[in-house]
């Protein structure tokens, strides 16, 4: 008798299954990819409407059911200049986060946690944009985050009213931000991080942001590290050097937006102003930065005593600021996004005195100045560079590391035909390369530098220190800041530590400004 034999295939056995975690604010269902697991667009807070606009976010509801985190959530409402709004369209509920986690993880993996904070100016970006995507870092053993938080108006508009309502103003997304690193400490467990490993981080508006949560009295014990590329809370124009010309710049620029709409600072008036649409206000709160003007309306972050030390500057220098770890840098042309090629000598000196009294405008003036300028461009954009960016890296650089590690890198390296552009090495270049997120037709050196890069970034993220991941040692050595001594590691076609070359130039401007 012949024997038969049945092949018998259970699909649903072999075939991908859906990563589900059960968590304190419910069941979650995400999606698996080859290279991480994926839960996609989670409310953290609830949507700012009606009372909750200008107002601190409210966590969100616990889920009734399973929620399906399949796909992004809106992206925040912003400036109409970006254009993001084509991703997955724009609105009021976009409060969410999303989570990359390695193929596998499971509760109490321990596994060590990175939030990503985007940049944007405040007025624009989103955690859904694919440069953002976290796959690589959990693919590498990390439970990555990005965030959502208010942009604009919505994020950053400051009045006595709110202040008077909720002892804080104009720190709208900084709430936020924080809101989302409670529910990370409160959740992620689930997802296989460790929430006592976390670090955070961001870039230019994202790196001012995570500078801010390291001086902010109400992140204690919520991160252990943080990653700031491009950029601090100390900076001119996007936010202010000390409380006097941020509360000016604040107030000023919010009451400009009440003016429009014939608001006035009072509770009705804030009553009226919750009236207006997110989107129409969003027209009002440009990229525009009055840079060498008074005319700008842009809306910072507010020293407000409360969410922000009201001097960010005296905090650093008494030792007032979180027990962290810091990996910060710079990219070489950080200038050139934000100044026209035909800038003239004329328009530079004007910014200069704009900013700074006479006296020193003179002195400032001529440090930017003299044969290694070929042009005014360059002068502009090394200025521009420096007080917007590089001068307040180097302020905490120079105080964190009298107690903590801090490891400071520059960016030096893009492709030849952007060497041939005005932008060269310019701001947010080096985003890609940490993400490790190159497009398909990068180069090999590309692909050189980005694996650096990010095996770095990620090794901090787990020990605290880039030079290992705790199995494995880099050969070669990344050494700590030090204020007296410092030295940068040099990320380009070749890796190598080398001196902190802006140092003096920086530590004149700084004379200047905080005399």
């Amino acid at each position: 008798m012949k024997r038969i034999f049945i092949l018998i295939v259970f699909l649903p056995f072999f075939a991908n299954a859906t990563p589900i975690v059960d968590s304190k604010v419910g069941t979650i269902s995400g999606v698996e990819t080859d290279k991480a697991y994926i839960y996609k667009g989670i409310p953290y807070a609830k949507a700012a409407i009606g009372d909750l606009r200008f107002a601190p976010p409210v966590k969100a509801d616990r889920f009734t059911g399973e929620f399906k985190a399949e796909k992004f959530c809106k992206i925040p409402i912003q400036s109409p200049f970006m254009d993001y709004p084509k991703l997955n369209g724009e609105g009021v509920d976009s409060l969410c986060l999303n989570v990359y986690t390695p193929k596998g993880a499971k509760i109490n993996d321990k596994y060590p946690v990175y939030m990503w904070i985007y940049g944007g100016a405040f007025v624009g970006g989103a955690s859904s944009l694919p440069l953002y995507d976290g796959s690589e870092f959990a693919k590498d053993g990390i439970v990555f985050v990005s965030i959502n938080y208010r942009l604009g108006a919505e994020g950053f508009y400051s009045s006595k009213s709110t202040k008077q309502l909720y002892g804080t103003t104009g720190n709208w997304g900084l709430l936020d931000m924080i809101l989302a690193l409670n529910w990370i400490k409160d959740n992620i467990k689930y997802f296989g991080g460790d929430p006592d490993n976390v670090t955070i981080g961001g870039e230019s508006a994202g790196a001012f942001s995570v500078s801010a949560l390291v001086l902010s009295p109400l992140t204690k014990d919520l991160f252990k590290k943080a990653v700031m590329e491009s950029g601090t809370i100390l900076s001119y124009p996007f936010v202010s050097m000390n409380q006097n010309d941020n509360q000016l710049i604040a107030y000023g620029h919010s009451e400009k937006l009440n003016n429009k709409f014939d608001i006035k600072d009072t509770l009705s008036g804030l009553a009226e102003l919750r009236k207006i649409s997110p989107e129409i206000l969003s027209n009002y709160c440009p990229l525009d930065l009055g840079f060498n003007n008074k005319d700008g309306s842009y809306l910072i972050p507010n020293f407000d005593g409360y969410v922000i030390p009201y001097e960010p500057y005296e905090s650093l220098k008494n030792g007032e600021f979180n027990n962290v770890d810091i990996l910060l840098g710079y990219n070489t042309n950080e200038g050139t996004m934000f100044v026209p090629p035909s800038v003239t000598e004329k328009q530079l000196d004007s910014v200069i005195t704009y900013h700074h009294k006479k006296n020193s405008s003179n002195r400032i003036n001529k440090l930017y100045s003299g044969e290694i300028y070929q042009n005014p461009y360059d002068r502009s954009c090394e200025y521009i560079g420096d007080i917007a960016f590089n001068l307040g890296m180097k302020i905490f650089a120079d105080n964190i590391s009298r107690t903590n590690k801090v490891y400071m890198y520059h960016f030096d390296y893009a492709p030849e035909y952007v060497m041939r552009t005005p932008y060269k090495v310019g701001h947010a270049s080096e985003i890609a390369y940490v993400f490790n997120n190159l497009q398909k037709n990068a180069t090999k050196t590309q692909r050189q530098v980005a694996d650096v890069f990010h095996r770095r970034v990620v090794n901090f993220i787990k020990t605290g220190n880039p030079n290992t991941d705790g199995n494995t040692e880099e050969k070669i050595i990344w050494n700590t800041y030090e204020k007296n001594n410092p030295s940068v590691f040099r990320i380009s076609d070749r890796q190598h530590m080398e001196s902190f070359k802006l140092k003096d130039r920086l530590e004149i401007l700084e004379s200047e400004l905080f005399k």
